[in-house]
């Protein structure tokens, strides 16, 4: 690339920003030994240090005769042409967040097996699971006894005389925070953002959403996680002929399906 054989001569107030309602650049002047110079001169519409395409080219062969010659490089896009450029990646960034959403009560952790309120251990007389006293303290429709706790099982389709007492630990848990007024719970999962710079007039391709990956595209993203890609979009910088497109992949702790697949990683539902 000319403009890194060039880079030990650029003179020390360049480059010069340029930008106007139409038009946005830089300009970059050389002094340098006259056969480096005009080895390195670049030609029309290469691509120069600013990522942008070489405009115009002003060479000087000889600086009174003192065997340095100047070279000024143009690179100014006027708006109001009707080239278009493919775009080119400039730079790129990352951002991780954490979002929050909201999940049933049932399934937090601590409910599930070995969790500290494990539900499927048995308890009561007759031997009742924690999943049995939930649903039959749900069911029960008499506000005293779903105050006390207490619950008569449904026998095909009629409340029994039987009462229960609700004593297995996991479901006291849970109907103690039924009780509360809780019906769920939130829950964070990772969103890994990727904003990429492109220089150029055309827009950047942006990709279908939706889809299981095992890895987001860039680095630095928590592990542990599965990835549905969740968004991607474009929009042009102010009217310069850069783009910015940002995609981000949301994750979870497993993906048991999405828009195309389900199973898409193999997992079979519990």
């Amino acid at each position: 690339m000319s403009y890194l054989s060039l880079a030990p001569y650029l003179r020390p107030e360049f480059p010069v920003y340029k930008e106007t309602a139409q038009s946005v650049g830089y300009v970059f002047s050389y002094r340098g030994p006259a056969a480096t110079i005009a080895a390195n001169k670049p030609v029309m519409f290469e691509t120069w240090a600013d990522g942008r395409k070489v405009r115009s080219i002003e060479l000087t062969p000889s600086i009174d005769n003192s065997g340095y010659s100047d070279l000024v490089i143009d690179t100014t896009y006027s708006y109001e042409t009707s080239e278009v450029s493919s775009p080119t990646l400039e730079s790129e960034r990352y951002q991780v967040r954490w979002m929050p959403h909201e999940l049933p009560l049932m399934n937090h952790p601590g409910f599930a097996p070995g969790g500290v309120s494990d539900l499927t251990t048995s308890a009561g007389s007759p031997s009742r699971t924690g999943y049995a006293d939930v649903y039959g303290w749900e069911d029960e429709v008499d506000p005293l006894l779903r105050g006390a706790r207490k619950y008569r099982p449904i026998i095909n389709g009629v409340p029994s005389t039987t009462v229960y007492d609700v004593s297995q630990l996991g479901a006291l848990a849970y109907i103690k925070l039924r009780q509360l007024g809780f019906t769920s719970y939130t829950d964070f999962c990772p969103v890994w953002t990727k904003v990429s710079v492109y220089n150029g007039t055309s827009a950047p391709g942006v990709g279908a959403c939706g889809q299981y990956t095992t890895t987001p595209s860039g680095s630095g993203y928590p592990s542990g996680y599965e990835w549905i890609k969740s968004g991607d979009n474009a929009e042009r910088i102010g009217n310069q002929p850069k783009w910015q497109r940002t995609e981000e992949w949301t994750g979870f702790n497993k993906v048991y399906f999405d828009t195309d697949t389900l199973n898409p990683a193999s997992h079979t539902l519990p």
